[in-house]
């Protein structure tokens, strides 16, 4: 074979290596259309207030969501397991992780063995709050909102991690399936009443945490008619409104850990006044 004949042998492959090569880059996967279409996946795409469009929906609206809760607490109690109560959406990327890695195998085996589990749909932010009052909680702080709950005495079991599954798409897979595995019932410890200045300084951070919840009820009532809307229909600063409710949200759960630590610290220093620096929050554009 001649030098030419060479050159052109190769010209001849090369062309007809690459035609193939972008045929598979721009064809669709089957296996992962497969996939697709059976679990329902979505594609991120940035924006953390939706998924794509054809998403399978795992969380489904309640006539009686209480009821809901009160059968689950019966399953668990009756089963000797915990109830774990998921209040999420189905337009929110983070219930969508969550319940992505709870279908998993691995997970499956540990909700089997220790959970009764119950997906609640707070639809536009509009519901739920009387289930998270319900265990404590004067609102709902972000979606998904993850309760833990002891079905012998009605008490939560998580509250102190219970605010990182609002990353819940963040979190892998191994330190999901670690952290429900590791959680149980604590046996409770004795201790002695609280002092009079500890109960006055925890019901001032208290009426505190109603006030700024009161404010984020409202935010949701605003918000929750735009999260509705399809993106083309929002106003131009719905993201900037949703970013300033989400600053605070995020915000005053640390702060209200923080205040609370604070509190019961200077009380086991038998300080004659407990002294708390309450922080302040920007307004919101509506207020």
């Amino acid at each position: 074979m001649t030098e030419r004949q060479q050159i052109s042998l190769l010209i001849v492959l090369w062309l007809v290596v690459g035609a193939v090569a972008i045929q598979v880059a721009i064809a669709p996967s089957p296996t992962f259309s497969l996939w697709q279409e059976i679990t329902g996946v979505f594609e991120p795409d940035g924006n953390s207030l939706h998924a794509a469009e054809g998403d399978n929906e795992p969380f489904h609206p309640s006539a009686d969501a209480m009821a809901d809760v009160d059968r689950t607490l019966e399953a668990a109690r009756a089963n000797d397991k915990l109830a774990l109560i998921v209040l999420g959406a189905n337009w929110c990327h983070d219930s969508l992780g969550l319940t992505d890695h709870f279908r998993t195998p691995d997970m499956q085996r540990v909700l089997s063995e220790k959970y009764e589990l119950l997906l609640v749909d707070v639809g536009y932010l509009e519901h739920g709050t009387d289930i998270v009052q319900r265990f404590g909680h004067p609102i709902i702080y972000g979606t998904p909102t993850v309760l833990v709950i002891d079905p012998e005495t009605g008490q939560q079991v998580n509250e102190k991690s219970m605010h990182q599954w609002r990353a819940a798409a963040s979190i892998s897979l191994a330190d999901t399936i670690r952290h429900f595995e590791g959680l149980k019932v604590s046996p409770s410890a004795p201790h002695s009443p609280a002092s009079p200045e500890l109960q006055t300084a925890l019901a001032e951070i208290d009426a505190f945490e109603n006030a700024q919840a009161a404010r984020i009820a409202v935010a949701y009532e605003h918000l929750s008619p735009l999260i509705a809307l399809e993106r083309k229909d929002r106003p131009a600063n719905f993201y900037e409104l949703w970013e300033q409710v989400r600053v605070m949200r995020y915000k005053i759960t640390e702060d209200l850990a923080t205040l609370r630590a604070i509190a019961r610290r200077q009380s086991a220093l038998d300080a004659a006044e407990i002294s708390l620096d309450f922080p302040t929050y920007p307004k919101f554009d509506w207020e």
